[in-house]
């Protein structure tokens, strides 16, 4: 839960926005940002908007972008714009339309050379004829 969903204010983009960072920050950490007893003990600690680092073999840039995912002034979080400009995700958005291009244009040359295959055997039945 967001805390704006514990102050029961409107749901919005950014409460899904938080709930993505505490998604992350689990992936990551292979425990969730905030545990607690009972679900008062547990909307306190969402709260105050404390939470340890992720383990270190992660990159202090991972850990900003939770970081700024689970701000708890809602404003401030980023926008799914913002998160798919960020620099590893927009070269990781490259690299993989590069292999699509790359893929499509194996294909394209698989069939031209089936194509230039046929004609070729077109060719020389043609010949043969002749």
């Amino acid at each position: 839960m967001s805390p704006e969903q514990i102050n029961e204010s409107k749901y919005n983009e950014q409460s899904d926005i938080w709930s993505l960072g505490c998604i992350i920050y689990e992936l990551a950490a292979l425990q969730p940002p905030f545990t607690a007893q009972n679900h008062l003990a547990l909307a306190m600690k969402i709260k105050q908007g404390k939470f340890e680092r992720i383990p270190i073999r992660y990159s202090e840039e991972l850990m900003r972008v939770i970081t700024w995912m689970l701000d708890l002034e809602h404003k401030k979080r980023p926008t799914v714009e913002d998160l798919a400009n960020l620099p590893q995700v927009v070269l990781k958005i490259r690299e993989k339309r590069l292999q699509e291009n790359f893929k499509l244009l194996k294909r394209k040359e698989e069939e031209i050379a089936e194509r230039e295959l046929k004609v070729a055997q077109r060719e020389e039945t043609v010949e043969k004829r002749e």
